[in-house]
């Protein structure tokens, strides 16, 4: 079993057809083997979240925008919004996506990396936004929610550099 089959394993909900209903059934002998059912509302709904990823992936990797547009369209076509208890955190972050794509002249390879890794930042920040501001949490908060092992290298690093800014901005504004 591959990596990709334990994933799917994994998502959908699956049974293994009970032996006294086993039977010939179009053309296909179910005594043979112990075959499985899976739950057909499963199976759509990984259809659906494999065509949006791809979906996705065809807007960062062959979109000839700015680095900028390229993240709001792939944002849009992912439904990401930041919550409206995070609306001065969204301006922050979409001004330092502005600011440092604008300083970046990187090849187009490394631009495609540099826009998927700001997505998933930019889901990460709207998932800790939902609650309350990005610069209302605690250290040790911000330690728990992003710093962890679960979170991949290049976000936390991009986070990071992200609140840095942030927390500096707000102290040179004299704000709290």
């Amino acid at each position: 079993s591959t990596l990709t089959q334990i994933v799917f394993k994994n998502k959908i909900h699956s049974i293994f057809i009970p032996p006294l209903i086993c039977t010939n059934r179009d053309g296909i002998n179910f005594r043979t083997r112990r075959a499985l059912i899976f739950l057909k509302t499963d199976v759509l709904s990984l259809n659906e979240r494999r065509q949006r990823e791809k979906g996705i992936e065809n807007i960062i990797y062959n979109s000839e925008s700015t680095t900028y547009d390229v993240l709001q369209s792939a944002l849009r076509e992912a439904s990401i919004n930041f919550s409206d208890k995070g609306k001065a955190t969204a301006t922050y972050w979409f001004s330092y996506v502005k600011r440092k794509s604008s300083k970046s002249k990187a090849s187009s390879v490394t631009m495609k990396k540099e826009i998927r890794m700001l997505f998933n930042t930019s889901i990460l920040l709207s998932k800790l936004t939902d609650l309350k501001e990005i610069f209302i949490y605690t250290d040790n908060e911000l330690n728990l929610a992003v710093f962890n092992s679960n979170i991949n290298k290049t976000v936390q690093t991009e986070m990071y550099k992200f609140l840095r800014q942030l927390f500096e901005t707000r102290e040179i504004a004299g704000l709290p």
